[in-house]
């Protein structure tokens, strides 16, 4: 997906702007700092996307993270069904996210390329508080506490089937 905004669909340039990816990524961080009480490691943020924004991995997430990703994977190994293509296909919607979000320096990758967001007070905005988009950002937050808790990027990109 490597098309200019103008070349792009509208729907497309719509539901993938970098301000909605840029949440989702940042959530998905902000959850990952919490839990593992450190940065994010940068390759991690190329399989955020792709999880949380495909519908039916979406939908079939626990809604909560005790369990571990590991085991989520094993008991749902059709969710691994063409992810790596979601995932190359979704690189450069994650860099323009990634550099709307270091744009407002919400977002820093350390010298050890590790990814911290800063905590910003968010302003409160009803209708992100329901449907899909509540539902991508609860997801998000899930997958940064799992990834806090499943080892290095490494496993977890072969977890997933893929390689960085």
């Amino acid at each position: 997906m490597n098309l200019t905004w103008d070349k792009r669909a509208r729907e497309v340039a719509y539901l993938l702007n970098p301000a909605f990816c840029g949440e989702v990524i940042r959530r998905c961080i902000e959850a990952y700092q919490q839990t593992a009480r450190q940065s994010m490691p940068f390759p991690l943020i190329f399989l955020i996307l792709p999880i949380v924004l495909h519908k039916s991995t979406r939908e079939t997430m626990p809604r909560t993270a005790r369990g571990h990703m590991y085991s989520w994977l094993q008991e749902n190994p059709h969710i691994k069904v063409g992810f790596a293509q979601r995932a190359r296909n979704l690189i450069q919607v994650s860099k323009e996210a990634q550099t709307f979000l270091m744009q407002f320096n919400t977002l820093t990758v350390d010298v050890q390329a590790e990814l911290s967001v800063s905590r910003r007070r968010r302003p409160r905005i009803p209708a992100l508080e329901q449907g899909e988009v509540s539902d991508c950002f609860k997801k998000a937050e899930l997958l940064g506490k799992w990834f806090a808790n499943a080892g290095s990027s490494i496993t977890i990109y072969t977890m997933w089937g893929v390689k960085p």
